[in-house]
């Protein structure tokens, strides 16, 4: 998930990222007045027009891949000779960071530094991590397939109001970022292949604090430990105060005892049974409580 606002990026990791102007995400671009143009983003299609600044077109001009951000500081600042430096090191900050939400940037190896990094080790060499864009398509493959890996009990769970559909389309996946509608916790086996995933919705209502997991999809030997992560983490990451983390499920549906069990375990609370809520279908919610 992206950042709240450019100012809590890790400065270490920003300077030395190198930011790539994406012109394939652009649908057109039009010339307006006084050097400013209009462009679309075909990766956030809910934006409407994007306006971009004389001076922020040629910071994307300067974002080739090749240099750090500390190099394109460096670039605009030989460009625009009288500039104030403290002035372009904020700016610039900020144009990279509204332009990577756009879509209008990609980063290097080091990823973007605008997004989340938090990596936790595991046994055996897996690591539990926060989704990043460089992740998407990893992401869109894994819910195409049968299983997780060969000859290993999988929990599966999806919310019930959810399309599964929405779990194999990148731009849903974008969509979810952008609006910081969905964290992703992904499990990644030693050669960095994709394992598993836990989802959590945050909340979108305007006084609503409650989180509500999302998609569920991970080797079940790794279940308690994902979700001690989401646990510990989730008030730290989240763009709004989180009070709960609610888990809703079809009664009698697949894994769900066994997950309910586990969350029980992790001290989440069953709160209520629904019943007929969902197709004459009784729905059963089980809350983890801050």
């Amino acid at each position: 998930m992206y950042l709240r606002e450019a100012s809590a990026v890790d400065n270490t990791r920003y300077q030395h990222s190198k930011p790539i102007f994406n012109e394939k995400a652009i649908s057109f671009m039009r010339k307006e007045k006084n050097g400013f143009v209009s462009c679309h983003s075909n990766i956030v299609p809910q934006l409407r027009e994007i306006l971009i600044n004389p001076t922020a077109l040629k910071i994307l001009d300067f974002c080739d891949g090749k240099k750090t951000t500390n190099e394109v500081m460096e670039e605009i600042l030989s460009f625009f000779n009288n500039a104030d430096k403290e002035q372009v090191v904020m700016d610039l900050k900020n144009v990279l960071f509204d332009y990577s939400r756009f879509g209008l940037l990609n980063w290097g190896e080091m990823g973007n530094p605008f997004m989340q990094t938090k990596i936790r080790t595991l046994k055996d060499g897996y690591t539990l991590s926060l989704a990043e864009e460089g992740n998407l398509q990893q992401l869109k493959d894994f819910f195409k397939k049968e299983s997780v890996i060969a000859d290993t009990p999988i929990l599966e769970y999806l919310n019930p109001v959810r399309d599964v559909k929405e779990y194999t389309d990148e731009l849903s996946y974008r969509s979810k970022l952008f609006t910081y509608a969905e964290e992703f916790f992904l499990l990644k086996n030693p050669s960095g292949r994709l394992e598993g995933v836990v989802s959590v919705f945050l909340p979108t209502q305007k006084n609503s604090t409650t989180s509500v997991l999302g998609v569920i999809k991970i080797n079940a030997r790794f279940f308690d430990e994902i979700i001690s992560m989401i646990k510990e983490t989730l008030q730290d990451i989240a763009v709004k105060n989180i009070t709960k983390i609610k888990y809703q499920s079809i009664l009698n549906n697949k894994n769900h005892e066994e997950i309910s069990q586990k969350l029980t375990k992790l001290n989440f609370t069953k709160e209520g049974l629904l019943i007929n809520e969902i197709e004459e279908k009784s729905l059963e919610i089980f809350s983890y409580i801050y």
